[in-house]
């Protein structure tokens, strides 16, 4: 049942859904939140203001979408190199795992500056789907490969955690800013940030195993 084709209805509501929110990611690069109005976001995609209340139910709950739309993107980074660490075990550690995920992360967010952006226009606490629910799911990860791969799972340790995932955010905004650019070799950089971080895992891993 769940390989049987969309009907004609609901692959036209599923198209009219993609356009809304095509037009709305291509209003928000240029303008941000402050111009995702129902009359642009309807011109852009062609269509009336109505189609909005029709496939969305209204204005927010397409910007919700377009939220939700940016993690699942970024879950689904995160959900192959657990993948991978599960079938390759010389990728059981915490760098082999997250080393993947950050690499995957910074190439999402280059070919997708507005989803990034779109990820931390929110006040933080505000919305589970926006730069807090992004920075809890990857502390999530890092904490749990911690706890399997021989970490030490407790407060410091999740703290160097959270200090990890702040300076891969601090950086992508960095780099999507122009405050790093090609003359500075930004894929260099990025490597020697995630390997300075993992110092202190490595670290925090000797002190437990003395």
């Amino acid at each position: 049942m769940d390989n049987v084709p969309p009907t004609g209805r609901q692959q036209k509501a599923d198209e009219m859904r993609l356009r809304l929110l095509d037009a709305a990611h291509a209003i928000f690069a240029v303008d941000g939140v402050a111009g995702l109005t129902n009359r642009r976001i309807a011109l852009e995609a062609g269509t009336t203001t109505q189609s909005i209340y029709t496939y969305f139910g209204s204005r927010d709950a397409l910007v919700d979408e377009m939220y939700r739309s940016a993690i699942r993107s970024v879950n689904e980074i995160f959900d192959v190199a657990i993948s991978h660490a599960a079938n390759d075990r010389s990728k059981q550690t915490i760098l082999g795992v997250f080393m993947e995920a950050a690499q995957g992360y910074r190439q999402f967010c280059l070919a997708n500056p507005a989803q990034f952006r779109m990820l931390i226009a929110r006040e933080p606490g505000g919305d589970p789907f926006g730069e807090a629910g992004l920075r809890d799911r990857m502390v999530e990860e890092l904490v749990r490969f911690g706890r399997s791969g021989g970490g030490w799972p407790d407060a410091v340790y999740e703290s160097r955690v959270r200090m990890t995932v702040a300076a891969i955010h601090g950086f992508m905004m960095s780099e999507l800013s122009g405050g790093i650019t090609a003359e500075h070799d930004p894929d260099r950089l990025y490597d020697e940030l995630l390997q300075r971080c993992f110092v202190n895992y490595d670290d925090l891993q000797q002190l437990r195993k003395d």
